[in-house]
């Protein structure tokens, strides 16, 4: 099973990838808890001099909400 958000170093970058590219990345509430997590590490971090996010596949992100979706951020 794939990972729906993969969280990794890259030298002094923060990197998020939004891995459902068939449903356009959209996130669910365990990746925004698991994004918040990872922020709040790097903001703790002072090697991290940056964050990049993106989603996988070509198409682009999707932003608008669902029903039964996440509600309240976390």
């Amino acid at each position: 099973m794939q990972d729906d958000i993969v969280l990794e170093r890259r030298g002094g970058w923060g990197v998020a990838t939004f891995n459902r590219p068939a449903a356009l990345n959209a996130l669910t509430r365990q990746m925004c808890v698991a994004l918040d997590e990872a922020l709040t590490a790097w903001a703790d971090d002072p090697s991290v001099i940056g964050v990049v996010a993106h989603g996988a596949g070509t198409r682009p992100l999707r932003g608008r909400r669902r029903a039964g979706g996440a509600g309240a951020g976390p």
